[in-house]
């Protein structure tokens, strides 16, 4: 695989690259519409959407999207997103029989978990009131 830069992209480019069914470009979409600052509770939904996907590439850009929204945006709707996240997280495994995509999925949540709590958390309680 070969490095590409994330490239920010409008809401039509969005519809036509999930209106493909292409898992690859699918993924790419998520990607792209949450690396960068924009209407932060649109993206949130539109990851929300996927975050359960049947391909894994799929699922982990839409799990690691929502860490970034809440890195770029500083904003997500924590009620709806963390127990997503958690229910990711946190799901029963046998390390025997268990992918490594499912490991690092789980990874991704965590991640996305984490930066819920420095990004949106903890910059909300250091703001001046």
């Amino acid at each position: 695989m070969q490095y590409q830069a994330v490239r920010q992209i409008t809401r039509e480019e969005y519809k036509q690259m999930i209106e493909t069914n292409d898992p690859a470009t699918i993924a790419s979409a998520l990607l792209s519409i949450s690396y960068w600052p924009g209407e932060w509770r649109w993206i949130q939904d539109q990851l929300l959407l996927f975050a359960d996907h049947n391909h894994y590439w799929v699922r982990r850009n839409a799990v690691q999207g929502l860490g970034y929204v809440a890195r770029v945006n500083g904003k997500l709707d924590v009620e709806r997103v963390e127990p997503v996240l958690q229910s990711i997280a946190t799901r029963p495994s046998d390390r025997q029989t268990e992918s490594n995509d499912e490991m690092h999925l789980r990874g991704a949540a965590e991640d996305a978990l984490e930066d819920i709590e420095i990004f949106i958390y903890r910059r909300n309680s250091e703001a001046p009131n």
